[in-house]
């Protein structure tokens, strides 16, 4: 079996009226479409993004968006953006495992980890 992992930040797109929840419907009926309709071995899943810079608010709408859509093929959080950047939405960390997510944290490439700040434990 081949595993395409997708990572994507759900956002909204006033100008056409799409919401959050329609884009990641979105990305998930193109994959079950895709899924459906070739012979292809590939197992395709996605993981949803939440900018370290975001409010609560996002990182909770996030939370509750995966969620809505683990049975369709969310598997996962990443803590994106700035690696500078303090991490100040530490609860919906822990309610991400708690709900079966795995969470993903990286940093950007061109900064090497022995400069980052030591992270804040997460509860």
């Amino acid at each position: 079996m081949v595993h395409l992992e997708l990572r994507t930040t759900p956002r909204d797109f006033p100008e056409t009226g799409l919401t959050k929840e329609e884009y990641v419907e979105t990305v998930l009926k193109a994959i079950e479409t895709y899924e459906r309709t070739t012979k292809s071995a590939m197992k395709t899943t996605l993981i949803l993004s939440i900018d370290r810079r975001d409010s609560l608010e996002k990182a909770q709408q996030c939370l509750d968006l995966a969620l809505r859509f683990k049975d369709r093929g969310v598997v996962g959080m990443d803590l994106c953006g700035d690696p500078w950047v303090r991490y100040h939405i530490p609860k919906p960390y822990s309610a991400w495992t708690k709900r079966g997510f795995f969470l993903s944290r990286k940093a950007i490439s061109t900064v090497s980890a022995t400069y980052l700040p030591k992270p804040k434990p997460l509860d």
